[in-house]
């Protein structure tokens, strides 16, 4: 392998890692203008002058090394914004996002077919993640995530329970 065949295939490696850095710092100034947090200020010394608030502070918590391969643009914007959310309540961010259990139940229906709760609880989990997407899909087949969860609704609750659990991430803290 030659040095630009070398330069190549490490941009190739590491461009979805920087693109997801990118979209990482997108959200969470997003998320900064939805919740009315301020962004740090420093003087001309370099001194911090402004506290940074839990927004800013959480970017190591939007890694997604723990999965094969990086999420899509969409799923991964859904799961930063909930991240980020729960940050802001107050809330524990080791537990499972809709995102990653999506994730999961997408790779888990490349094997076997999803039962229906399993179909339910996806649909249900994509309209938390991208409401505007599923919402169209969603019309296109005359459903509803109500008509699943009239049907399968508790069974639906347990997988959930069950993937929020079995996928927490320990590491996942501030």
């Amino acid at each position: 392998m030659d040095l630009n065949e070398l330069v190549t295939s490490l941009e190739n490696e590491t461009a979805p890692i920087f693109r997801q850095m990118e979209i990482a710092e997108e959200e969470i100034k997003s998320a900064m203008e939805r919740h009315g947090e301020c962004p740090p200020e420093w003087d001309e010394g370099g001194r911090l002058t402004k506290e940074p608030g839990p927004i800013w502070k959480s970017f190591k918590l939007l890694m997604t090394a723990h999965f094969p391969r990086p999420m899509p643009e969409l799923l991964y914007r859904g799961y930063v914004s909930e991240l980020l959310d729960r940050r802001v309540k107050g809330e524990d961010t080791r537990p499972a996002t809709a995102a990653e259990m999506v994730f999961a139940l997408s790779e888990v229906s490349l094997a076997v077919p999803l039962n229906s709760a399993g179909a339910g609880l996806y649909l249900k989990l994509m309209y938390q993640c991208c409401p505007d997407l599923i919402r169209d899909v969603l019309d296109e087949i005359g459903r509803d995530v109500q008509d699943y969860e009239r049907i399968h609704g508790q069974e639906m609750a347990e997988i959930e329970e069950r993937l929020r659990k079995k996928m927490l991430q320990k590491w996942r803290t501030l």
